[in-house]
């Protein structure tokens, strides 16, 4: 007997048959039974056979189809209730139709079709830019087998085994991903399903970096993978072109739904919202518009200006008068109460996330004036409230569209702060962790949820402070990271849940709770008693650890102040130990980079060339501190090269990076470093002028922090930076399209990081500076004129703060300059330059590393004075830069392109002073590097060369030398001439 047949019992179907035909047989053996009879009575027993089979595989089918209905909710589109008008707003009303984001559907539906077995996809951006119908279209747009719904809040964990058994591809739609504390536990299971059928999860979220990050410490290491996946950022679309049409278009649609007239276009004409206004937000501009024609007609026009809180303010009337109506019938039980306290019955089950009817009436006696009521009458609101905003997959009540119902309990709670503070009580574990993701969302878009957000921390104490660490990290602003880390400093708790909690702040996310955290866990050392063998060592760990967030915070002088005195500690710690040399060597290296933050190259040299020694003793032991000799290594790079020494910097970073392939190779973990030793090496070689090497190896660099910042949110200025520094490369090789493109995507990146984190302003200016280059050299002078002069007003600032930022604020200068003289505006460019100047001759009378600038700024400044008619003072500026390059292009042929075109500038000045023989002879020297350039670089330099042989030429004849002119032709590029060095 077959053993599967003998474990589970013979299909009754093949049971049939079998009989059927033994029947038969036997039949046939005893009777005279024609063959034409039986072979009926097969067929006949057969097709019935068939059939069963097919009722049985159609009821399974049916079960599993129920099944994963169960935990799949369908996406249809919805209707309205009567009176409610945010009903008319929410996604799945498609409101418009789909409107300008074909791209990213494209993409999506790309992303669907894809060969993997499980994939993530995150679709990001601000409340209310349309990341929820970009879902639900892409739902639509998947043709059978696919299957597509929405996880069904509480059933995640247990939900895969239905979704998949229908065997149905499936596309699985998370909404408000943020807040579902479900998804960690689904992704766990998702991450062993294989094969088929494929499955596709799109998670949907403000903030998609954030939540992945946030969402890796709470799966096991086999689901890190899928929190990995690529993210899509969204944001708002069309121009004021667009929003007009829309609005316009939208104003129709709703007052045919309300069944009122439109108000005439000529109400309806102009500007819609300000500029990036989301798709909701004129959405309801024009709901309000369509609203306001009974009543006033006249006015319906004006909300196409209102402030964002007018108009949902405005809606909210109007969703509170459906309230009233829907409170009226005696079936619910609750006309009696006042329209205030029904207002709050509504945001206490909203603020606390009433997921059942016995939470409802828990959150309900906490409204004044029902402390004491009747159960059944707060069963009876808790079933009203329920009927208004709870949803068949989700018992718990929510205002949507998401922002306005955050408007909603901001609006309330701020206005009525001893009410939040009875809401906010006697939370249990659920309901804090519901009220605290509530409030952290509300407070990134409406700060006035602050106070309530700090009220639930306070009164949660030690054990809220990790849930608001994961939440505010997901939903990081500068406003949520100063009031967590004013928390995190008073908050009460010891020093070990100070060091766990510690671990769970996501670099670079959360600068001053980082620190706030840090100097606790340095305040918490310092007490430990003096007798303990292990203080020493642990406070100084701690304060290396503070000084690098005080670093990153742009806190340069605190960082140096508690590194110094961590180098000290260690100093003394190693004199006695030698096995704490290596923690010295570490804290050196800090220390240099945080002298060199504050200008102190010279000192932070010193410290760091003492780091390397330490760390190549130690290396030649154990090699597995190689990792440690190459950061130190890249540092001294650094600390070279802002001394001038281009030469020993190229070498130690060349070191660097040849170290830190080898590591990478071995170990993906030191990705980022390699990837920061090329960025280094890029600076170093440019520096020498090796511009080719430099782009490629920047290239490398922005592409290993593509692959990082992908994976890891930390990593984004990382990246932010390499594109600034490959604008530069691609734009001295004359790829200037391309430059200006990567500059442009780093300030996109600086502008946000900046926004989160104070230190990135230096890098946002400097970003903003090379973009002002890049818009010059592509003729858009105004555009280049505001990104340079933004980047003037930042550095000023941070130079105010910190002298190190001064020659920061002197290039910036000296490119303003350039950018007012072509844009006509003389005077101002010389006044510019001239303060270039001045900080120039102080900061290179300090350190000359400092020289090639203000020959820079020189050649410019005698620009400048000769458009201003001042010819002698001009020619002498010029002078001063031409001897200036001629000493530097002695040292460093990458000074060479500098001399030529100041000599260039000199001829011509000369040449209007009557100075014939000085004028050509800056002519014929300039012409003499030119050529050497062009036969190192053909492409680079060969239409320079030509240029300037035909400007001598147009010169010589200009003053009637027709023979020298003719003499002065182009000569060969070979590798024979003689080279300017």
């Amino acid at each position: 007997m077959n053993p599967k047949w003998a474990r589970h019992g013979m299909p009754a179907g093949v049971s049939t048959l079998l009989a059927v035909v033994v029947g038969a047989l036997t039949n046939l053996a005893t009777s005279k039974l024609s063959w034409a009879l039986i072979l009926s009575v097969v067929v006949a027993a057969g097709c019935w056979v068939v059939w069963e089979v097919r009722l049985r595989q159609r009821d399974q089918r049916t079960a599993a189809v129920e099944a994963r209905s169960r935990v799949l909710a369908p996406i249809d589109q919805v209707e309205a209730a009567d009176g409610d008008v945010f009903g008319l707003l929410v996604a799945a009303r498609r409101a418009l139709p789909f409107q300008g984001r074909r791209g990213e559907l494209d993409e999506l539906l790309a992303w669907c079709g894809g060969d993997a077995a499980v994939s993530v996809l995150v679709v990001c951006g601000p409340a209310g830019v349309g990341k929820t119908r970009l879902g639900i279209e892409l739902a639509d747009e998947l043709a059978e087998p696919w299957f597509a719904g929405s996880l069904v809040a509480g059933l995640a964990e247990q939900a895969l085994p239905a979704i998949v058994a229908c065997g149905d591809p499936v596309l699985i739609l998370v909404d408000d991903a943020d807040t579902r504390t479900d998804l960690p536990g689904f992704l766990s299971t998702l991450a062993g399903q294989r094969g088929a059928p494929p499955v596709r999860v799109l998670l949907i979220a403000r903030d998609g970096a954030g939540l992945l990050a946030g969402l890796r410490p709470l799966v096991p290491d086999t689901t890190r993978s899928l929190t990995r996946g690529p993210i899509l950022e969204i944001g708002a679309h069309g121009g004021p072109g667009d929003r007009e049409r829309w609005y316009v278009q939208a104003v129709g649609r709703f007052a045919r739904d309300l069944q009122v007239l439109a108000p005439p276009a000529t109400v309806l004409a102009g500007r819609v919202g300000d500029d990036h206004e989301t798709m909701l937000m004129i959405l309801a501009r024009a709901l309000l518009t369509a609203l306001a024609v009974d009543g006033h007609p006249t006015s319906a026009g004006s909300v196409r200006r209102l402030p964002v809180d007018d108009v949902i303010g405005a809606l909210f009337t109007h969703e509170e008068a459906w309230w009233e109506s829907a409170a009226t019938p005696s079936t619910w039980g609750v006309s009696s109460l006042s329209s205030l306290t029904r207002q709050r019955c509504i945001l206490a089950m909203a603020l606390r996330g009433a997921a059942d009817e016995d939470s409802a009436v828990r959150a309900l006696r906490r409204v004044p004036d029902l402390s004491d009521a009747a159960e059944e009458k707060l069963r009876n609101v808790a079933r009203w409230v329920a009927h208004l905003y709870s949803e068949p997959d989700d018992t718990r009540v929510r205002i949507k569209p998401d922002l306005f119902g955050d408007w909603f309990i901001v609006d309330r709670l701020a206005r009525q702060p001893d009410l939040a503070a009875k809401l906010l009580a006697d939370l249990d574990q659920r309901e804090r962790r519901w009220a605290a993701a509530v409030l952290t969302r509300a407070a990134s878009v409406f700060p006035a949820a602050l106070p309530a957000l700090v009220q639930l921390w306070r009164d949660g104490g030690a054990d809220v402070v990790f849930l608001a660490i994961r939440l505010v990290a997901v939903q990081h602003t500068a406003a949520l990271d100063h009031h967590l880390a004013a928390f995190i400093t008073d908050v009460d708790t010891d020093e070990a849940t100070l060091e766990a909690l510690d671990q769970q702040i996501i670099d670079c996310q959360l600068p001053r709770t980082a620190v706030a955290s840090a100097r606790r866990i340095v305040s918490c050392r310092r007490a430990r008693p003096t007798d303990d063998p292990t203080g020493r060592p642990a406070l100084a760990a701690a304060l290396n650890a503070l000084g690098i967030r005080l670093g990153e915070l742009g806190e340069h002088r605190q960082a140096l102040a508690v590194t110094d005195e961590a180098v000290t500690l260690w100093r003394t710690l190693a004199a006695d130990n030698p096995a704490h040399q290596a923690r010295l060597a570490s804290v050196l290296t800090s220390f240099g980079i945080r002298l060199g933050e504050l200008g102190e190259h010279r000192r932070a040299l010193a410290v760091t060339d003492e780091a390397v020694t330490l760390w190549r003793t130690l290396a030649a032991d154990e090699p597995e501190h190689q990792f440690r000799l190459a950061t130190a290594l890249t540092s001294s790079g650094v600390r070279r090269w802002e001394l001038g020494e281009h030469r020993q910097a190229h070498a130690v970073t060349d070191e660097a990076v040849t170290m830190w392939r080898a590591l990478a190779a071995d170990n993906p973990e030191h990705q980022p470093r390699l990837a920061s030793a090329l960025n280094s090496l890029g600076v170093r070689l440019w520096a020498l002028g090796e511009h080719r090497h430099a782009h490629a190896v920047t290239d490398e660099a922005v592409t290993l922090w593509r692959a990082l910042a992908a994976d890891n949110p930390a990593k984004q200025a990382d990246l932010a930076g390499g594109l600034n520094n490959l604008g530069v490369r691609l734009w001295e090789l004359g790829e200037h399209r391309q430059a200006h493109a990567a500059t442009d995507e780093a300030v996109t990146l600086w502008r946000a990081l900046a926004a989160d984190n104070p230190a990135h302003q230096r890098d946002l200016a400097m970003a903003l500076d090379n973009l002002g280059i890049r818009l010059g050299e592509l003729g858009e002078h105004r555009q280049a004129h505001l990104a340079t002069d933004e980047a003037v007003a930042l550095r000023r600032l941070l130079a105010a703060d910190n002298a190190a930022y001064e020659p920061n604020l002197a290039m910036a200068l000296t490119n303003l300059g350039v950018r007012l003289a072509a844009l006509g505006e003389h005077e101002q460019a010389h006044t510019v330059t001239a303060e270039a100047i001045t900080l120039y001759r102080a900061l290179a009378a300090d350190n000359p590393a400092h020289e090639p600038n203000l020959a820079m700024a020189l050649d410019n400044f005698g620009v400048r004075l000769w458009n201003l008619g001042e010819h002698r003072q001009a020619h002498a500026a010029t002078a001063e830069a031409v001897t200036l390059c001629r000493v530097l292009a002695a040292d460093n042929r990458a000074h060479q392109p500098t001399l030529a075109s100041a000599l260039t500038n000199l001829a011509i000045q000369s040449c209007a002073l009557s100075d014939h023989t000085g004028e050509f002879a800056a002519r014929h020297e300039a012409v003499a590097l030119y050529q050497g350039l062009a036969a190192v670089d053909t492409e680079l330099y060969e239409s320079s060369y030509r240029r300037a042989v035909a400007q001598l030429q147009a010169a010589y004849s200009q003053h009637g030398r027709d023979e020298d002119a003719m003499r002065a032709g182009l000569r060969p590029l070979s590798d024979e001439l003689e080279r300017p060095r």
